[in-house]
């Protein structure tokens, strides 16, 4: 059992949230972790289901998603490794706003809310990282709207892939950086707001001026080119 809450100790010491607390404070929220495995595709929590936990992603990939009412999804995000969900939820009490859904095999921290309520009272700067990320949140939904509403398709596609890039890298070759999951055109039309058919268009239109490779169902990106392109640098 120690050595179990040592481990998770260790992992949270490694989350970016998490890196300036001590030895004795991880150790102490390592003592109120759940660990949870979802299979691909099992939905972590539903948006509208009362806030039990907050959650920590230690291996796996997890969509955030919106769905309307005729059942069409809007992708938030992607998260890997070390990424918190349902923190939002968490403090303010009110249901999760959205749904989280396993992209493959997950496993997960799962700290149910009292817990990481109790943490935050003994921690002020717990609280202060916490404000950090909403922050983060904040300025991310922001630029969602301020794409969704005035940029063009092709512009919105090359933003979901360079925010793909900056969250879901594995590795870079020649320039190429290849995702560490496979993102299907259908994600990327949920991520950008799109039809597939859109999204088919202007993925073909990428891979012919080599700004993407797709390569047995893999995405790599010539991040820096795509950014130059959406900067305007390049045509």
């Amino acid at each position: 059992m120690a050595e179990k809450v040592l481990e998770r100790a260790e992992f949270l010491g490694r989350v970016s949230l998490l890196s300036k607390l001590s030895t004795p404070e991880l150790t102490l929220l390592a003592n109120g972790i759940v660990e949870r495995r979802f299979a691909p595709c099992q939905t972590v929590f539903a948006e509208g289901q009362p806030c039990s936990s907050l959650f920590i992603i230690r291996d796996g990939t997890v969509k955030v998603a919106k769905y309307g009412s005729t059942g069409r999804a809007l992708i938030l995000r992607l998260e890997g490794s070390g990424a918190l969900l349902g923190e939002i939820a968490a403090f303010d009490g009110q249901p999760y706003p959205a749904t989280a859904e396993s992209v493959d095999e997950a496993f997960l921290y799962e700290i149910p809310r009292p817990t990481i309520l109790s943490f935050t009272r003994h921690h002020p700067d717990f609280a202060i990282y916490l404000c950090q990320i909403f922050a983060s949140r904040l300025r991310s939904a922001y630029s969602v709207l301020q794409d969704f509403s005035m940029a063009p398709v092709d512009q919105r596609v090359a933003t979901v892939l360079l925010k793909l890039c900056d969250g879901l890298a594995e590795s870079t070759h020649q320039q190429m950086t290849l995702l560490c999951i496979r993102v299907t055109r259908q994600d990327l039309a949920e991520m950008s707001g799109c039809t597939k058919e859109s999204v088919c268009r202007v993925t073909a239109r990428f891979k012919r001026e080599g700004l993407l490779k797709l390569s047995s169902g893999r995405i790599h990106i010539a991040r820096n080119r795509l950014r130059a392109w959406l900067d305007g640098q390049i045509e």
